[in-house]
């Protein structure tokens, strides 16, 4: 799906769980959207992870699903962000950030 409609303070989720919370968003280059956001420092995001962008109910609210990938690849860092090739919507860029939680 497209990222309109995604705001600050949009849910993330991991498995159906709330895990975190969107900080941002806002137009990148070459028509891309780059999404912010954070998730609780026990949850790990990998190098291998997707990212996607769900609607949440029938109004057209919005949510970010982070699905885990286990191959080994190792904890993504927080200055790395998912790449657009591992998100559903390709002209999503997403990046994580550990909130203090």
């Amino acid at each position: 799906t497209s990222a309109s409609g995604m705001k600050a303070n949009d849910d993330v989720k991991v498995a159906g769980v709330p895990v975190g919370k969107v900080k941002s968003v806002e137009f990148a280059s070459d028509k891309q959207v780059k999404i912010a956001f954070t998730v609780d420092r026990d949850i790990e995001v990998l190098r291998s992870s997707t990212a996607a962008i769900r609607y949440k109910n029938l109004i057209g609210d919005r949510y970010i699903e982070v699905t885990a990938q286990p191959d080994g690849s190792g904890r993504r860092s927080e200055s790395d962000p998912i790449p657009v090739s591992q998100t559903e919507n390709l002209t999503t860029w997403l990046s994580s950030r550990r909130s203090r939680t």
